[in-house]
């Protein structure tokens, strides 16, 4: 599953145990401290998916469910 991908990039890009990243935690407020955190998972996200993030609607979301819906839409 996409989220399964998605929450094992993104606890490797924050430095966290996946168990952590529960589908509604909130990755952006919770563990991207600060901006250039929020680029460098946009960027691990697009190299590891293949697609281009855009930034208006990667700062929307907040869920890693909402962030594996967009990489889904997205493929």
């Amino acid at each position: 599953m996409i989220i399964d991908k998605v929450r094992q990039l993104l606890a490797q890009q924050l430095g966290l145990d996946e168990d952590d990243l529960g589908d509604d935690a909130n990755i952006l407020e919770d563990f991207c401290s600060t901006p250039m955190e929020r680029v460098d998972v946009a960027m691990a996200i697009e190299d590891r998916f293949g697609i281009t993030v855009s930034d208006e609607e990667f700062s929307c979301l907040s869920s890693l469910e909402e962030i594996a819906d967009y990489v889904e839409r997205n493929l």
